[in-house]
C-alpha cells in the first residue's frame, strides 16, 4: 500500500470516528434534554417496569439488580446534574463534529484538547470505579485524537502560505 492509499484510508477513518462521535455527541444532547423533563420517580418507576420480568425469572441477574439499585439512588439533584453533563457533553462534541467536517482549522487542535480533557476525567472515572467500558471509550479517544491530527497536518498542507 503506497502513502497516498494510507492516508486515503486514514481519512475514511477519520471521517467515520468522528461520524461515530457526532451520533454519540446527538444521543447525550437529547438524554440531556429528556433528563430535565423526566423526574427520578418516573425513572425508578420505568425501570421497575422493565426489569420486574428479568428478575422474576433470575433474581440474580446482575444487570437488572444494578438498574434496580440505580433507580432507587436519584434524585432531583444527581438527574439535574446528569441532564447538565450529558447537554454540555454533547453540545460541544456537536459543535466540534460540525466544524471538523467544514475543515475548519481551529477545530481540530480545539477538539484534540477537548478529547484530551474528556481522556482526563475518564481516567479519574475508571480510578473510582474500574471498568472496561471506560477504558475502550479512553482507548477509542486516543485513536480519534491521532486521526485528528493526522488530518490536521493534511488540511494544513492544503492551506495558501501566509503572507507578511
Amino acid at each position: 500500500m503506497n502513502k497516498q492509499e494510507t492516508q486515503k484510508n486514514l481519512h475514511e477513518l477519520f471521517e467515520f470516528s468522528i461520524l461515530i462521535k457526532g451520533i454519540s455527541a446527538f444521543v447525550e444532547t437529547l438524554g440531556g434534554i429528556l433528563l430535565f423533563f423526566v423526574t427520578p420517580a418516573s425513572i425508578n418507576k420505568f425501570i421497575s417496569l422493565f426489569s420486574l420480568d428479568e428478575l422474576s425469572d433470575d433474581p440474580s441477574d446482575v444487570f437488572a439488580q444494578f438498574l434496580v439499585h440505580f433507580a432507587h439512588t436519584l434524585s432531583i439533584g444527581s438527574t439535574t446534574f446528569a441532564a447538565l453533563y450529558l447537554l454540555s457533553h454533547g453540545i460541544v462534541k456537536l459543535i466540534l463534529v460540525v466544524c471538523l467536517f467544514l475543515k475548519k482549522t481551529w477545530a481540530y487542535p480545539a477538539s484534540i484538547v477537548v478529547l484530551l480533557i474528556f481522556i482526563a476525567y475518564q481516567v479519574y472515572q475508571y480510578i473510582l470505579t474500574p471498568s472496561l467500558l471506560l477504558v475502550a471509550l479512553t482507548l477509542f479517544d486516543f485513536v480519534v485524537i491521532a486521526l485528528i491530527y493526522n488530518e490536521y497536518r493534511n488540511v494544513l498542507k492544503t492551506l495558501p502560505p501566509k503572507t507578511i
